[in-house]
Parts: structure tokens; C-alpha cells; sequence
């Protein structure tokens, strides 16, 4: 079951992208950071982050945050330092359930005041 669902999130391809396809790849990345498969999960991250450059309907702050998050998340599943474009990260120390929920990209809509 598992399995399928991995499968059908990574197919996941909007119309005119979104979002939505990051967003997924980063839960799923998730699920191979948890069941210790840290090189899956670190590829899933970075595809992530290299699709961002080709959401053009997606607003640009949204891309920001979004960018910001998965730079964090890439440098706690390596463990070191990482840099992608202007945002640079350090892994945090301890993370928490909390951590990884905000690590997930939230739709420009769900964006809270």
C-alpha cells in the first residue's frame, strides 16, 4: 500500500505546475528519510528544489519560503552545510516532529496572517 501511494505522489503533475508537485516530493522525500533510505530522500529534495525555477504561475515570495524550507530540510538529511543559490543552511540540532512539518511547503493560500 505504501508503495502505491508513493508511486501516485510522484505522479503528481499539475497543469502549469504548482506547488502541489514540491510539496509531494517533499513528504515522500519524508518517507525515505524515516525509513533510513537518506539517499533517496536527499534526491527527492533537491529535484524539488531545481523544480522551483520552472513554477512561473507560482508567486515569486511563495518560491521564496519554499526554497528557504527545503535548503533547511536538505542540510539536516546531510547533516552539514548546504547552499543553494542566495539561502545556505545548517543542520538543526534536534528535529522535531514540529521541524518537520513546517519543512513542508504550505500553498500560497494556506499562508496564515
Amino acid at each position: 500500500m505504501a508503495r502505491r501511494a508513493r508511486h501516485n505522489i510522484l505522479k503528481l503533475n499539475p497543469r502549469g505546475g504548482s506547488g502541489v508537485k514540491i510539496g509531494s516530493y517533499e513528504a515522500v522525500a519524508q518517507y525515505y528519510y524515516e525509513i533510513d533510505n537518506k539517499e533517496r530522500a536527499i534526491e527527492l529534495v533537491e529535484l524539488s528544489l531545481g523544480s522551483l525555477g520552472t513554477l512561473d504561475v507560482i508567486e515569486e515570495d511563495w518560491k521564496e519560503r519554499a526554497a528557504s524550507q527545503l535548503v533547511q530540510t536538505l542540510a539536516n538529511y546531510k547533516g552539514k552545510r548546504v547552499c543553494h543559490g542566495r539561502f545556505c543552511a545548517t543542520p538543526e540540532q534536534a528535529v522535531t516532529e514540529g521541524n518537520r512539518r513546517a519543512a513542508i511547503p504550505m500553498e500560497p493560500h494556506d499562508a496564515g496572517p
